[in-house]
């Protein structure tokens, strides 16, 4: 089943949500009057304030609350730039901030299907996904590296040879910006 857009009920807005910590934004959002609900695993998306816009001539932030098992993960992310691809109009969320909580951290693959699915209904943050022919959500936080398998002995050694490079050629740069000075 998939993410729908519903109006939120009255008494989950002063019930269940009630209860749960929202983001405080600078500007006063009140909660709106829809989410995006997948019934079939129990997961919800709620949008809880935002900051910046074109009205601040900077880009707008937005906050969100999942619940999903019981839990609360908020999250922060932007609409990115919305253009015409071949196939139709494409908005891309990037998503820079989603805390987790430790509860939950084996199921982080999951909670970003989830998020991926219910950005798809979001749309550009207007409810409206069914607009667009590509919604996309980029992750670039921590639950990225929550996804991602253990590395190998080998990667590990990889990744060790790079740094030790990085420093050699950065000592040398030093050297190389003294001897000039000189």
């Amino acid at each position: 089943m998939t993410f729908a857009v519903e109006q939120i009920p009255e008494e989950a807005r002063v019930g269940f949500l009630a209860n749960h910590k929202l983001y405080q934004s600078p500007r006063a959002v009140t909660l709106n009057s829809r989410w995006v609900v997948d019934l079939e695993r129990d997961a919800m998306l709620v949008f809880t304030g935002s900051v910046g816009g074109s009205y601040e001539g900077t880009q707008v932030t937005m906050f969100y609350s999942l619940y999903w098992n019981d839990e609360q993960i908020s999250l922060s992310a932007d609409p990115l730039i919305t253009r015409n691809s071949k196939s139709g109009l494409e908005v891309t969320w990037l998503v820079h901030q989603v805390n987790i909580p430790s509860s939950l951290d084996k199921h982080a693959y999951t909670i970003y299907e989830l998020l991926t699915d219910a950005f798809r209904t979001v749309g550009d943050g207007h409810f409206n996904g069914s607009t667009y022919a590509t919604v996309n959500a980029e992750f670039v936080t921590s639950i990225a590296h929550r996804i991602r398998y253990p590395l190998t002995n080998e990667q590990k050694a990889s990744i060790d040879y790079i740094k030790e490079m990085q420093k050699s050629l950065i000592n040398e740069v030093r050297s190389l910006k003294a001897l000039l000075k000189h």
